[in-house]
């Protein structure tokens, strides 16, 4: 479990959160609130990676800053919205992945390599694998970075909004990878800006404004609260098509119209 206590964090002089206390359970957690409200500073400050200036970040009961840097980065993997692109190739950039897990002398096994190449293989980037990772499509790019995360090996995986600026088919290439590792037993933590697809997941949703948890439950039940209208602006509508519950939105000024 992941667990923020009483968290007061940010780097500039007014912290994105202030004694912010939540947790978050095993499975598939979908993390949605409008721009500024703090989702991007919540994955972060699970890692280290932002300040913690007050309160504590548990993992398993365990303050994260208790940990090793490469123990942590064995325990949670984390994808963020923006990096640079590196010069390597796609195979190099997966293989990454293995280096929390090595030894002393630093060397890839044989095991290391091939669980690269079958995460390579499961996300459909066996023909590009030799290819630099800069002559690729943002969706193919994004698929490699994710192959890496998996690689990690890891209980945790944060994700921060991994599909963003991918076109349609990339989305849901990368959306159902995800629901299939979340399917396997992978603890995963993902932030959505479409809220369509944060509702279709079928995970827990919670919603972040202004650095405060404002809900915490199914899609069913926020679909039902009346927060998209206030928190987004939105009204929420759905449709069954075959059993599935799809989810559209119009603005909160039709209805006032």
């Amino acid at each position: 479990m992941l667990k923020w206590d009483h968290v007061s964090a940010g780097y500039g002089p007014v912290p994105v959160f202030q004694d912010l206390s939540l947790c978050i359970a095993p499975g598939l957690t979908i993390v949605i609130g409008p721009n500024g409200s703090g989702k991007s500073t919540l994955l972060r400050s699970a890692i280290g990676i932002i300040p913690i200036r007050e309160g504590r970040v548990l993992l398993n009961g365990r303050d994260i800053r208790d940990f090793h840097r490469h123990e942590l980065a064995r325990q949670i993997a984390f994808l963020p919205q923006m990096r640079e692109i590196p010069d390597m190739t796609v195979a190099s950039l997966v293989l990454h992945g293995r280096y929390p897990h090595l030894s002393w002398n630093r060397r890839l096994t044989l095991r290391d390599r091939e669980y690269a190449e079958q995460a390579i293989s499961d996300m459909g980037l066996w023909e590009l694998r030799t290819r630099n990772l800069r002559t690729l499509s943002g969706g193919e790019r994004q698929k490699a970075y994710l192959a890496m995360a998996i690689v990690q090996d890891t209980p945790w995986l944060l994700l921060d909004e991994p599909t963003t600026f991918l076109d349609i088919r990339h989305q849901f290439e990368i959306l159902s990878r995800i629901g299939d590792l979340a399917h396997d037993g992978k603890n995963i933590v993902l932030i959505l800006h479409d809220l369509a697809q944060a509702l279709e997941l079928q995970g827990h949703i919670l919603v972040l404004k202004d650095g405060v948890s404002r809900f915490s439950g199914t899609a069913n039940a926020l679909y039902k609260s009346g927060l998209m209208e206030s928190i987004f602006g939105v009204i929420p509508n759905r449709f069954s098509d075959n059993g599935r519950q799809v989810y559209y939105f119009r603005p909160l000024s039709e209805q006032k119209a």
